[in-house]
């Protein structure tokens, strides 16, 4: 079996396109299915926000820690009191 050249596909060249084009389209058609949709998509980006402000807050920990930068200084770039960074990042207040 020989292959295409990406502009010699065709639609109907490629089955998970096709299944992909076709869920979107029952989403679209579907006010139930594009409410879960969008209530997954903000999930998602809720998670991640999450993940990068938890990942940000430890590298913060780890400098205090180590003594690179002071713990005011440290609850300051995070936007939070001293005592609320030490009580996220399990730091002695």
């Amino acid at each position: 079996m020989t292959r295409k050249k990406f502009e010699d596909l065709t639609i109907t060249d490629d089955f998970m396109f096709c299944k992909i084009m076709q869920d979107i389209e029952e989403i679209k058609a579907n006010s139930e299915r594009r409410s879960e949709y969008m209530a997954l998509s903000v999930f998602e980006s809720d998670i991640k926000r999450e993940a990068k402000e938890a990942g940000r807050l430890e590298i913060l920990a780890e400098l205090v820690r180590s003594g690179d930068i002071p713990l005011e200084k440290a609850a300051q770039k995070a936007g939070l009191t001293a005592e609320e960074f030490c009580k996220r990042t399990k730091l002695p207040f």
